[in-house]
């Protein structure tokens, strides 16, 4: 009985050591990185500032670390977008994430019925990218009373 429980845990350790060599394992579990949220979230306030544009207020960013990191677990490089009334977020995955147009693009224009800003990031190793990317979800808000007065008047972002 010794000898096969032996047996069996050595060719688990040789099916490891191959798969560690070959490649095979990756990826690592994605986590939340509060300083390169940290770091964004100052870029952003800098060109905002720059613009002369009413204020936004930091909110948490759990919810959108959250959804950067289901997007690295997944794997995903392409750009996501949601937008209605009373938000506009994007997900994207960089190497170096404040390089991103994204940052200045939201930072630099007069957006209606959106008093907030929330960015959350997730570091992640995949397959795609053995040494390592983050995934940021960044975006404004506004409050549900904005909301409820934008779905009605059918807001969207000045142009």
């Amino acid at each position: 009985m010794k000898r096969i429980a032996l047996a069996c845990l050595c060719v688990c350790v040789v099916l490891a050591a191959r798969a560690q060599t070959s490649g095979g394992i990756t990826s690592n579990a994605p986590e939340r990185d509060i300083k390169v949220e940290d770091l964004l979230a100052a870029k952003f306030f800098r060109l905002h500032q720059g613009e002369k544009l009413p204020a936004y207020e930091r909110l948490s960013g759990a919810n959108f670390a959250k959804a950067a990191c289901k997007a690295a677990s997944e794997d995903k490089d392409e750009e996501q977008r949601v937008e209605n009334s009373y938000k506009i977020a994007y997900i994207y995955s960089a190497k170096e994430p404040e390089s991103s147009n994204l940052l200045s693009y939201l930072a630099t224009r007069k957006w209606k019925h959106t008093r907030f800003f929330v960015v959350g990031v997730c570091y992640a190793q995949t397959s795609k990218h053995p040494d390592g990317q983050y995934w940021v979800a960044i975006g404004l808000v506004g409050n549900r009373l904005d909301q409820f007065f934008s779905e009605l008047t059918g807001g969207s972002p000045s142009k």
